[in-house]
């Protein structure tokens, strides 16, 4: 069917002074209501972009809590790639460490810990693989004992990259100052380490994805010895670098991945060392109850 609108007669304005008609009214009021919306959100969207695009500024998501939460049966199997550059010779060391979590009395956690290594020997045919076993208790702050005397706050360093909370909580953003006390009279690391809480994310790892907050570390002021019961055997290193990024776990405060480098400098009859140690730590296998 075909409508002929020019035939439709013009509708008549009304008088000055007279009423709009009813649905002339409605449609002003509808205008005006969506500029009003408009308006909003437009205002809503600068105020989201003032802070940061987050438009939950205050929300959860900038918490961090604290608090190491393993479930007794559960273990980590972690793969370490290590690189030894001393003095421009080369040593690459691979290995796994596994944590498996025995027990949990209410404080402390009862830890295996065992760490197996191959390292390359004198001729390129041969390899030595060794095995550390060692036993912990550590509580939710990562405040350890262990079996053989070596308590103290947690060291991320050799094998060992895991943090030690000063409190409950943090914030993305915040910076602490750790003091470390690790060892006992033959075997000791000392120093201070800084703590920066960075960005909550998710990270994949041959193991799955997972919710994870970072910790960039650093430290420059560390001093290590290392070895046996006489200065002889001994190993002193009086200044240790490191520096590096841990991801851990949201909620669980476990490890899922870490890249620390270390730099040692030390003196060996009268010759002066430098040797830089980088190691990747990647959880690879989770097992639970």
């Amino acid at each position: 069917m075909h409508v002929n609108y020019a035939s439709v007669p013009p509708e008549t304005p009304p008088a000055t002074g007279q009423p709009l008609p009813s649905k002339t009214r409605r449609k002003k009021i509808y205008v005006a209501l969506g500029i009003i919306a408009v308006a909003a959100v437009a205002v809503a969207l600068t105020f989201a972009f003032m802070n940061g695009l987050n438009l939950n500024p205050s929300g959860t998501e900038s918490t961090i809590p604290l608090s190491y939460n393993y479930t007794p049966g559960e273990e980590m199997t972690y793969n370490m790639n290590e690189t030894i550059n001393n003095s421009g010779q080369k040593t690459s060391i691979t290995g796994t460490f596994t944590v498996n979590v025995i027990s949990f009395d209410g404080t402390n956690y009862n830890i295996n810990l065992t760490t197996t290594e191959s390292v390359p020997g004198p001729v390129e045919t041969l390899t030595y693989n060794y095995t550390f076993p060692v036993t912990e208790k550590m509580n939710k702050a990562g405040y350890v004992t262990v079996s053989n005397g070596m308590n103290g706050t947690q060291c991320p360093l050799f094998g060992n990259p895991f943090l030690y909370f000063q409190k409950d909580i943090a914030t993305v953003g915040e910076t602490w100052q750790v003091p470390l006390s690790f060892g006992n009279q033959t075997t000791s690391f000392n120093g201070n380490f800084t703590y920066t809480f960075g960005n909550i994310q998710n990270i994949t790892v041959p193991s799955g994805t997972y919710k994870v907050f970072t910790v960039n570390i650093s430290s420059n002021d560390l001093t290590m010895i290392m070895g046996g019961t006489t200065k002889v055997l001994a190993m002193f290193y009086p200044n240790v670098t490191a520096q590096g990024q841990v991801y851990v776990e949201y909620g669980t405060c476990r490890l899922i991945e870490s890249n620390i480098q270390e730099i040692i400098n030390y003196t060996s009859n009268s010759i002066n060392f430098n040797e830089t140690i980088t190691e990747q730590t990647t959880l690879i296998n989770l097992t639970k109850l």
